[in-house]
């Protein structure tokens, strides 16, 4: 093998190539034991060209960019990513388009990558509305106390019952069913004795 090149290695997103820090993944068609070194170099050669076509159109003096996506053109901030219309051409964008363009429908960057962490809306809230005095403090906390304890005494309510009962309630169900069934009939019978006098 070449020093530095990895031919059709498996790892968790399938078949690969690699050549110093760039990757690219094997098509379909390629078999990650038969391929040769030809196959993986141009592999290789298309993914770099892939990396250095991304950057459609860098603004001096700004941070934005209009980049080459896997979906389409996009603008970027390196905080902010915006959807660039389709009528629009990306490359003749000024810089004063690409900033409205972004602060309407710009979405947060996720860090992390394709599978980053969302942030929890929970504490997105939270933090949007804080309750205004103490006493409105301690009146959200003593609720949410509240409502913690009902869930941890229904959770445990749940788990308290035994395996026993779990599996005698259809049972308990039929005996509920043969008693109302004799209670009609006795009170069929009781009712024929008293038309029938």
């Amino acid at each position: 093998m070449f020093r530095g090149w990895r031919l059709g290695e498996l790892r968790r997103f399938g078949p690969f190539v690699k050549r110093g820090e760039t990757y690219a993944s094997l098509d379909k068609t390629d078999d990650p034991y038969e391929i040769d070194f030809e196959r993986g170099a141009a592999l290789i050669r298309a993914r770099e060209e892939l990396i250095a076509n991304r950057l459609i159109k860098a603004f001096d003096d700004s941070a934005v960019q209009v980049l080459n996506g896997k979906y389409g053109p996009y603008i970027t901030d390196g905080e902010k990513n915006g959807k660039i219309p389709k009528d629009r051409e990306p490359a003749s964008l000024t810089l004063e388009e690409a900033t409205t363009i972004l602060a309407e429908t710009g979405k947060p960057v996720r860090k992390g990558g394709r599978f980053g962490k969302k942030q929890a809306p929970r504490k997105a809230a939270k933090a949007a509305a804080p309750p205004a005095d103490a006493a409105a403090k301690k009146v959200a906390k003593k609720a949410a106390k509240k409502t913690a304890k009902k869930a941890t005494k229904k959770k445990v309510a749940k788990k308290a019952v035994p395996a026993k009962s779990a599996a005698a309630a259809p049972a308990k169900k039929a005996v509920k069913k043969a008693a109302k069934k004799v209670a009609k009939k006795v009170a069929k019978k009781a009712t024929r004795t008293t038309v029938g006098a």
